[in-house]
C-alpha cells in the first residue's frame, strides 16, 4: 500500500480526493496504489483521507488512521479499507 502527496510536499491530516496511481500521478495530483497477492491496477483513481497522523524521528510513522477508496480500470465497483497503526 502506497499514499503519497505530489513531490515537495508532506503528508497531513486532511481529504486528498482525484488520486492517481502512486508515481505515475499527474501533477498536482496525490498518488495512491493498494494491491495484494501480486494483483493491483494500471491505472486508478481515488481518494483517501488521513484522520490522524503522528511522525517521530527522520519523519518515520509513529500513528496512522486513514480511510480510501480506489477504482481500477475506471470502473465503478470499489475498494474500500481502513489503514490504522499505532492507534
Amino acid at each position: 500500500m502506497l499514499f503519497g502527496v505530489s513531490l515537495g510536499q508532506s503528508l497531513v491530516i486532511g481529504k486528498y480526493e482525484s488520486a492517481e496511481r502512486w508515481d505515475f500521478q499527474s501533477a498536482g495530483h496525490p498518488g495512491m496504489d493498494v494491491d495484494g497477492n501480486t494483483h493491483g491496477c494500471n491505472t486508478l483513481t481515488g481518494r483517501f483521507e488521513v484522520k490522524e497522523l503522528l511522525l517521530g524521528a527522520e519523519n518515520s510513522v509513529q500513528r496512522l488512521l486513514l480511510t480510501f477508496e480506489q477504482h481500477c480500470e475506471g470502473e465503478t465497483p470499489a475498494l474500500r479499507g481502513e489503514i490504522s497503526f499505532g492507534s
